[in-house]
Parts: structure tokens; sequence; C-alpha cells
């Protein structure tokens, strides 16, 4: 059963309403498949990838277990991530939208618990949820789950991934052991498999073939790397091709930073975005990528779950997916919404099984692409000039300098006190303003603070984009340096040192010490 109309699953009036009302007519595959075993109260495990309709294919089930004539928690929802969390809760809201009686909590890390307690006080049948905060709810006894009906895991391998498994493990062993149990997972692990033989009973396996729903909108290729090239392979690949929004994905979070870094230095607005980013670091960071002020995030595969964005142009696989299932899950997020899509993989020799058994699997072809990387690498490779090791100048140097010269010599008030780099500095001044890694100069670092060149039509631009960011918990100055008052008319400029402003010091603050005492 897939693909029929939801008024043939013999659905309540009230819920035919909320999805009539979201224009839900006909069910995916998944929800075809999943929820008229649900609704008959057995377990099942599903197996399929994001995007295919699984919110519904449990969300509705779920809604109709409910009964309103009964007090306590029915149905528990475990997700991996806060904003998971919300966009499910979200959408079963609008499925219960003309049933008022069924009342739904969202319960997250990160929001204010004193608001997640009054919420639980209007005595919700469901409970969305994630494990961490579901475990500290439990401790402290504010949330009851005696009543439990039904409890869904929703991107289990991912939970297992952020190592929720054995808050899992304990959740499961504390809810009543005569419950219903649904798991949708896009992948299914070894560990996957023993949570559905630990706690379920007789499931329903229904499984989504991911290349069916991803392969065929997307052209696919992979490039052979020997030695160290695949940085300037990627560099090269990312210039040649001009993609708008591309996503690359790498084995580690260690190597989702350092390549961000790299990126950076390279001239592209690239983030990292891995699982040891706090909560607000990983919302800034997709909220630039969705609005195109990153061209190229570095992800895992953790973190990649989440992203759901229609106009990624390519996906690169920059370490090969060690299975099928995360190949298809990584160059899925390409593709959508009726577009084509583009995804590269860079293999070292010995990885060609590996990439034999993932066309294998995947029914698919991957053809070669070379990639030259010749220029890029001796580019790459070229080092860059800092001179920290010198006296810091003099106020009448800097004046002279700053004078006589068509580049703009900029102040910034970081150094090596704050494990400020020529690396750094080259990812920090291309993260926050518009300005190309090769249009910056030299660059002179001191322990208190540093220099760098930029041509000086831009040195406006880049006090405006640069002045307020926070580095190391410090907050950024920059200022042109011997040729401060020529900009104090820029507006920006103003707001940015104005005195009794947001960072909270006048002119004189902008100056270090050893600069200052020269005026």
């Amino acid at each position: 059963m897939e693909n029929i109309l939801f008024k043939e699953l013999g659905l309540s009036k009230n819920i035919l309403r909320g999805l009539d009302k979201m224009g839900f007519a006909e069910t995916t595959p998944v929800q075809g498949k999943a929820i008229p075993p649900l609704l008959q109260g057995r377990d099942v495990t599903v197996q399929a990838p994001t995007g295919t309709g699984k919110t519904c294919a449990f969300g509705v089930p779920v809604i109709e277990s409910v009964d309103t004539g009964s007090r306590g928690i029915q149905a528990l929802i475990l997700c991996p991530t806060r904003e998971l969390t919300v966009q499910t809760s979200t959408v079963l809201q609008k499925l219960a939208q003309f049933n008022p009686s069924v009342k739904i909590a969202a319960i997250y890390g990160g929001e204010r618990i004193e608001k997640q307690f009054a919420s639980l006080r209007r005595n919700p049948q469901i409970v969305v949820a994630t494990p961490g905060r579901m475990m500290d709810h439990l401790r402290r006894g504010s949330i009851k789950i005696s009543a439990l009906k039904i409890v869904v895991l929703d991107e289990a391998d991912r939970m297992l991934d952020m190592g929720f498994r054995d808050d899992l493990n304990t959740i499961l062993e504390t809810v009543p052991a005569e419950r219903q149990t649904a798991l949708f997972s896009a992948t299914l692990s070894v560990e996957i498999k023993q949570i559905a033989k630990t706690y379920q009973k007789d499931a329903v396996p229904i499984q989504i073939r991911q290349e069916a729903l991803t392969v065929d909108s997307v052209e696919q290729f992979y490039t052979e790397i020997r030695g160290k090239t695949k940085t300037p392979a990627l560099i090269n690949l990312l210039r040649e091709k001009q993609f708008y929004l591309s996503l690359v994905f790498v084995g580690t979070k260690s190597m989702a930073d350092e390549l961000a870094g790299k990126l950076s230095q390279g001239g592209f607005k690239a983030e990292a975005l891995h699982g040891d980013l706090r909560q607000r670091q990983r919302d800034l960071a997709m909220n630039k990528f969705r609005r195109g002020q990153t061209e190229v995030l570095v992800a895992t595969d953790v973190a990649a779950r989440g992203i759901d964005v229609t106009n990624i142009d390519a996906v690169i696989n920059y370490d090969i997916p060690q299975e099928a299932d995360s190949y298809v899950h990584r160059i899925g997020r390409t593709g959508r919404a009726d577009k084509t899509g583009v995804a590269y993989t860079f293999i070292y020799p010995k990885e060609r099984q590996k990439l034999r058994e993932i066309m294998s699997l995947t029914k698919t072809t991957i053809l070669p692409a070379s990639i030259d990387i010749s220029k890029t690498q001796l580019e790459f490779e070229k080092p860059v000039i800092t001179t920290k090791e010198k006296p810091a100048p003099s106020r009448r140097a800097e004046m002279e300098t700053a004078k006589n010269s068509s580049t703009a010599r900029m102040f910034i008030s970081l150094g090596t006190k704050d494990n400020l780099t020529p690396k750094k500095m080259l990812a920090l001044i291309s993260t926050h303003s518009d300005i190309l890694v090769k249009q910056i100069g030299q660059i002179s670092i001191y322990e208190k603070f540093s220099f760098f060149e930029v041509p000086q039509k831009y040195a406006k631009q880049v006090i405006a984009d640069l002045c307020g960011v926070l580095h190391n918990q410090r907050t950024v100055t920059v200022e042109v340096s011997g040729g401060v008052d020529s900009l104090s008319a820029n507006p920006a400029f103003r707001k940015k040192r104005g005195s009794g402003g947001r960072h909270g010091a006048g002119k004189s603050a902008f100056m270090p010490r050893t600069l200052a005492a020269g005026r």
C-alpha cells in the first residue's frame, strides 16, 4: 500500500481536515506503508531518508491514538535536535488544528526549563523531546509516563551518532512495557538493529529505497586523488564551477574546522558545521548558508542531517562515506524540488572498491572527472608572510605609510595573545567581509594588536564589516592605521566606535597602548 488517498485510510474527520488544509491528499510511499500498521497498533522499523514525509507517517497515527478524555502523556516522540523537535511539533499542531483537545508540548535544551514546566502543567497528551532534556525532566519528576501508549524514535541513527545511546536505553527501559514503538532511521546500522530487537515486538519492517528518491536528479562524478592534493583539488573545482551553494562532507569534526579554514584562506566564504558547535553557532552557520552569505558549508554526516535547503547546487564528498546509504543521503541534499544537482566524490586509489560497492548498491553510474590542480597547488602552498618578530612601528611611520600608499594599512585589536595567526587572520577577514583573500596584502602580527593591508577603496567597508565581531570572546576593533580621521565621517564607522556605544569605550579605547603613546 503506497501513494493512496488519505481518505481511504479510515482516518477521523478532524485529521482529514487538517491534512486537506496542509494540501495533502495522497500519501507518500513511506506514509502509505507506515500509517496502516501503526493505526493497527503494531511496531514498525522504518528506513527512509529525510524529506520523504516521515513526520506525517508517524504523526497521523500518533494523533489518532490520543484519547482526549484521559489525562497524562500518551505519546512520546524523541528527536535528535532542537530544530527537529520544533519542526515536528509544528507539523503535529497543524495536523491537529481542527481538534483543539489535542495538546502538544515541545521539550528541548536551550530553552528555559520554567517555560517547559508551564507547558507540561497544561497536561499535553503528546510530548516531542530531545533525549537529553527528556532525561532531565524524568530525573526532576516533571514528566510522568505511566500512561504512555506509543514511543517514536525519529532519526534514531542520528541520535546514536550524537551520543544519546545511554539516554535512549534509559528512556526505553523506563516507559511502560506494554506500548507501541515506532523506529525511523535513514540508515539501519548494527546498533539500530540491536535497539529494534531489544525494544520492539514483532515489528513491521519498512524500507524506502533511497536511490529511487535522490540519485536520479543528481549528476555524479568522482575524482581520484593522489598524495596531498585533495584540498587543492577541491579549491580548483569550486573556482572552476562557481557554485552558488555547495555542501562539502568530511569524516571528522576536526577536519570540518580545518577544511573550512583552508577554504577561507583560499578566498571562499566557508563555515564548518559539526556536533561540537554550540546550538547558537549551528543556527548562525545554517542561517548564513540559507541566505547565501556562506557559499561553502563543510559538514559531518551527523550535523548535516537537519539541513533542509532546496537550492544547493553541489554536494562534494571530500571524504568518501563508508556506506551506500550515507552516500545517497549526502547527495540527496542537492537536486531537490524538481531541480537537478551535481555530486563529486574524491577517492584515493585504495578506495576504488568502496566506490564500486556504492555504484552497485545504488544501481547508478558515477563518471570520472579530472581536475587540474597544478596551479592551485602552487598557489595554495605559497606562504603567508608575517612580521611579528619585528618591533611595533612608531605612529609617525604608520602615518607616512598610509599617506603615500594606494593600499590601506588596517589596525586590528587582536594579536598573538588571542592565538591569532596569519591563517586565522585571513579566515576572520574573509568570513565577515566581502573582500577576497587574494586582495589582502602584508600581515603583521604583534602581541596585543596586528596590521593587515587591503586596497584603499575597501577600507571603509572592512571597518564596517569587522568592527564589533566577536573573536575568542573579545570584541574586534578595526581602524585605518595613521588615517582614522579621514574615515570618521563614515556613519557605519561612527556607530561602531562612538563613545558610550555598545562596545563600552570612546575613541581612545580603540588604540593599543604602544600606538596611543606616539600621539
